[in-house]
């Protein structure tokens, strides 16, 4: 599935850093085809909507940033900054569909 496509708006995310409402994260893209689309479209959905900035990929211990119009693959691993308001930090319900999304570094 191609990872993302879009135009970011480089003032309105240095705002979301300057006010500290940018959190990063990592996805491990599962390998089960139904949870790798999910997951993928997932993470589409909340790029085109403009909170989520996918920034690295690390595959088969290989990491770089990623590209617009690459394609991800089951077992990536998606870095990326995600916006959180922060009236949206004690209630995580738009990110409720987002298990498989942690803190990076907290994987298990």
């Amino acid at each position: 599935m191609q990872a993302f496509s879009l135009q970011v708006s480089v003032k309105d995310w240095n705002q979301y850093i300057t006010v500290k409402e940018v959190k990063v994260g990592e996805a491990l893209l599962d390998e089960d085809p139904d949870q790798f689309q999910r997951q993928c479209v997932h993470l589409v959905a909340l790029s085109k909507i403009d909170k989520l900035i996918p920034v690295l990929v690390i595959r088969q211990d290989h990491l770089r940033f990623v590209k617009a119009d690459e394609a991800w693959q089951p077992n990536d691993r998606i870095v990326y900054l995600l916006h959180m308001p922060k009236a949206l930090v004690f209630s995580r319900e738009p990110f409720s569909l987002m298990p498989e999304i942690v803190p990076f570094g907290k994987n298990a």
